[in-house]
């Protein structure tokens, strides 16, 4: 069984009244483990993808399964606790909320996913291991752009998922900044989380073992 499949997904949206595909007839399997970029110009319909593994959007047309489960069926309050239990989302731009310190940030969706343990504890660690225990106290208006996505992954990791999607996460860094994510990424992959990366970042698609791309909705896995 692929951690992630999917099967004949199609995605619609109106524009100016009439209707076109983000995401066209895709059949996609990703197995644990792997390290995936997603590239394509702005409007190609990779977050729009990515939204839709990450079950934020229902397709309109197949399915979707990550672990198994049909995430594309599933009820808003079902589909909500499969994505905290299984899956990491870092979303493109900040994220992060402006009112909690960077430690509560990366601690929150623990409580949210009614987890036992301590929170704060798990949070500490995986700050650490990002280089940003030093920051734990700040609050996201402190941080650079570099360190506010650290923390973004980092609040990604907290529940341990089977998946990590992650949008443009190398968006507005400079080249050494995008490498060390890239880097991470990797580290991740190989302790066996699975990395979904949408980017329109050239470097950062091509450091990816699996590389496909995007265009008009159309997924294509990239040949060598």
């Amino acid at each position: 069984m692929s951690q992630v499949e999917l099967a004949n997904v199609s995605r619609k949206f109106k524009r100016e009244e009439k209707k076109f595909y983000a995401v066209k007839n895709i059949n996609l399997k990703i197995e644990r483990g792997d390290f995936v970029s997603i590239a394509g110009p702005s409007g190609s319909g990779k977050s729009t993808l990515l939204n839709l593994m990450a079950g934020l959007l229902l397709p309109d047309e197949g399915e979707i399964f990550v672990e198994g489960k049909n995430i594309s069926s599933a009820n808003d309050k079902d589909s909500s606790l499969l994505r905290n239990k299984l899956i990491g989302y870092i979303p493109q731009g900040n994220g992060l909320l402006s009112n909690l310190t960077v430690l509560d940030n990366v601690r929150l969706p623990f409580y949210l996913g009614k987890n036992k343990g301590k929170a704060g504890k798990e949070a500490y660690k995986l700050l650490e291991k990002l280089g940003l225990e030093k920051l734990s106290g700040l609050y996201p208006a402190s941080l650079s752009g570099g360190e506010t996505k650290r923390v973004a992954i980092a609040r990604s990791l907290i529940n341990k998922p089977a998946l990590l999607l992650a949008d443009e996460p190398t968006s507005g860094l400079d080249a050494e900044n995008s490498e060390q994510i890239v880097q991470l990424f990797k580290q991740i992959a190989q302790r066996g989380t699975t990395v979904i990366m949408v980017t329109h970042d050239s470097a950062a698609a091509k450091s990816t073992p699996v590389q496909y791309t995007m265009k008009d909705g159309i997924l294509s896995i990239k040949t060598i």
